[in-house]
């Protein structure tokens, strides 16, 4: 027998934090296996809208590392696409590429 709530709690930190997973895409992998939607809001509350952007941001950071050299057109489509695979929203990952572009 399986908690689901601690089992969505788990998979939500774990999820997050080692691979940058943002909470919409961490919400679809506990529906797709079977966690009902108040463990999911539960899980989900661990993160915040802050602990996500601060994700992001060190995501498109490495993105754009790894594609120094390209048009900055390419960068920037390469890492908002990269984000948009994690999950996260396109005011997010906006935001993060041009706050990280804005460091370089």
């Amino acid at each position: 027998m399986i908690d689901d709530a601690a089992y969505a709690a788990r998979l939500a930190r774990t999820r997050f934090a080692e691979k940058g997973a943002a909470r919409r895409a961490i919400a679809d992998e506990l529906r797709r296996k079977g966690v009902g939607e108040a463990h999911i809001r539960a899980a989900l509350e661990q993160i915040d809208g802050e602990d996500e952007a601060c994700a992001a941001l060190v995501l498109a950071r490495k993105r754009l590392a790894v594609s120094r050299g390209l048009e900055p057109a390419v960068r920037r489509r390469r890492a908002l696409a990269a984000l948009g695979r994690k999950g996260y929203s396109a005011g997010v990952a906006a935001r993060a590429v041009e706050q990280a572009l804005a460091e370089e």
